[in-house]
């Protein structure tokens, strides 16, 4: 009797075992998770694997998910690369109530949500019985990257419904993703189990970004496709106008300028943000859609490409704050996905003019370290070699262009900004509901980290941005989209500095204020960013007679403070914000729409 007992125990025990093999159960982690191609942050998440194997296509190796307050997150690891949302037959099998009675069961038994990735859509199965269409909008589908890799990280909105039926209705659920090809890999395999509990305990929060820089001598830069010539157009250029003075940039590059001169572009520019010099803005357009703006003098600029969007110009920085210029290469790659045999090309050509910068062979001699930077809209919805040549120097076609090579001055890659928005956790920077692409980065600055520092990266869509947002920046919510399909990307880079010049000692009037918008309407945002007062300082606004509008002392507990300056009382014109610290007076113009 003791030995059959202890044979039943025994076969329990390993019972259990298989049962705990074939059944993967995951709860969410408290590491949040930032949409933005960098797969670090799902080091945490195990998930399960799955060895490689002969399967017909796409090999599966690692399913994972994870939660935040909005959305279901997943990661997913194969041993080949593929694109996730066009051209497969991958599909994403969820039990949304964890009941294998209810759903579709033609092939993952009680699956209640079927998503199709391949053309980026989905059906939901209520438990009632029918059947509702879902498209990526319904599903709030959000993916990275946009060209082929073989790891992508995708969001699923919680809090979905389809034709008033809730579709996450249970805190686990359970998820397959099968490539549905002939002999095509599912993950996790038959006979096993992937589940997830959903966890709002100890979630991190998202921590809005400020627009203001952390220090005024850091060189914000400002990429903005706008769509169709916006700067001509009324309807798109107040809204991007508005953009701009909420970000205050030193250096812009605009694409799809296609009928837009460079005089224009200075003109518009000019109207935004008035900088009170007898030059104002300078501007170039060496190419058919192309213009870079910037409010330092512009030395030269090469077409680096003959008939593409793909310009550099070296921009001639303060020499009594920095201690070298800066490269800036503006680029509008190919569209499309059929557009990956000119990408590839301009992606070459871009490295080799870098290649050609570092040996000094562009005509012009580039002192070693000048940091340089690839701005715009660079389209990669395609073959991911392209991203990887603009970053490594892995040039395709070597026949044309050269032998490729390490891009950055100490012989490195190129580091990607990956800008967040400054209101979700994700780096989309293209949006259009009216077309059946999912949200994607399509917007990029690359850059030399081993010549300069990133501060600060932000991606600015304010039909997500709460009101009280919305109020300090002077923006309307419907702003980014009337202006543009793309969004604007921001990033601020520390350069070396000149020897003794530091924040509070630097002797120009935007040293220890910063304003914004400039031009203002209802309000005036004072950001006293690096001001460290003296015994007696004072903060005031001046009309163009000298009259004091607006007065205040500032004492020493005020340092780093923003002042919101009430202005709807005043008329329109300009006026001068006027620093007085001891005995140094220092003027700011700025303009009242």
């Amino acid at each position: 009797m003791k030995l059959i007992t202890n044979h039943i125990f025994s076969f329990y025990i390993i019972l259990l075992a298989i049962i705990t093999f074939n059944l993967q159960l995951l709860t969410a982690q408290i590491v949040p998770i930032y949409l933005n191609d960098d797969f670090s942050d799902w080091d945490t998440n195990d998930g399960i694997s799955d060895e490689a194997e002969d399967a017909a296509g796409i090999d599966f190796l690692h399913l994972t998910a994870s939660n935040d307050a909005d959305n279901l997150l997943l990661f997913i690891e194969a041993a080949n690369t593929f694109k996730l949302t066009e051209s497969n037959n991958i599909y994403l099998y969820i039990d949304t109530d964890n009941d294998v009675a209810t759903g579709n069961n033609t092939s993952i038994p009680g699956s209640d949500l079927v998503v199709r990735l391949g053309n980026v859509s989905g059906t939901f199965y209520p438990a009632t019985g029918g059947s509702n269409y879902l498209s990526w909008q319904g599903l709030q589908l959000r993916s990275f990257p946009t060209f082929t890799n073989n790891r992508f990280e995708m969001a699923i909105g919680r809090n979905i419904m389809a034709d008033g039926n809730t579709v996450f209705n249970h805190a686990t659920i359970k998820i397959t993703v099968v490539n549905a090809a002939p002999n095509g890999d599912q993950i996790p395999n038959e006979g096993s189990e992937f589940l997830y509990t959903f966890s709002d305990e100890n979630l991190p929060t998202y921590t809005p970004i400020t627009f203001g820089k952390t220090d005024v001598n850091h060189l914000r830069i400002m990429s903005y496709n706008t769509l169709l010539n916006g700067i001509l157009n009324p309807s798109q250029s107040v809204s991007m106008g508005k953009i701009i003075q909420a970000t205050q940039p030193d250096i812009i590059t605009f694409n799809e300028c296609w009928d837009v001169s460079s005089a224009q572009a200075r003109n518009f520019m000019n109207d935004q943000i008035p900088l009170g010099t007898l030059a104002g803005w300078y501007a170039v357009k060496a190419d058919q859609g192309n213009i870079t703006v910037s409010r330092y003098p512009l030395i030269q600029s090469w077409a680096i490409l003959s008939e593409r969007r793909l310009t550099a110009t070296l921009i001639d920085l303060p020499n009594n704050i920095y201690q070298t210029d800066i490269m800036v290469i503006n680029a509008h790659l190919k569209c499309c996905g059929d557009g990956n045999t000119q990408r590839q090309e301009e992606a070459d050509a871009f490295a080799r003019f870098i290649l050609n910068l570092k040996d000094n062979s562009i005509g012009v001699d580039i002192p070693a370290n000048t940091p340089f930077i690839l701005s715009g809209d660079l389209n990669l919805v395609g073959d991911g070699q392209q991203y990887q040549t603009l970053v490594t120097g892995d040039i395709v076609f070597s026949s044309i262009y050269g032998n490729g090579a390490p891009l950055d001055w100490d012989n490195s890659d190129l580091a990607d900004a990956r800008p967040l928005n400054a209101d979700l956790p994700m780096a989309y920077t293209w949006r259009s509901s009216g077309e059946n692409f999912v949200p994607g980065r399509l917007d990029y600055h690359i850059y030399s980290d081993s010549a300069m520092d990133l501060a600060k990266a932000f991606v600015i869509q304010t039909e997500i941005m709460p009101a009280s947002r919305l109020a300090a920046y002077n923006l309307n919510a419907s702003d980014t989209q009337n202006a543009s399909d793309h969004l604007p990307v921001v990033s601020d880079f520390a350069l070396a500095l000149m020897p003794g010049v530091s924040a509070p000692n630097l002797v120009q009037a935007a040293a220890k204020v910063l304003v914004q918008p400039n031009p203002f309407k209802e309000q005036l945002q004072i950001d006293l960013n690096t001001f460290i007062p003296a015994k007696t300082s004072t903060l005031q606004l001046q009309n163009t007679t000298g009259t004091i509008v607006w007065q205040q002392v500032l004492s020493a507990s005020e340092t780093n403070q923003t002042i919101q300056l009430s202005t709807s009382h005043l008329p329109s014109g300009i006026y001068f914000l006027v620093l007085i610290n001891g005995n140094v007076k220092e003027v700011v113009k700025v303009v009242k729409r």
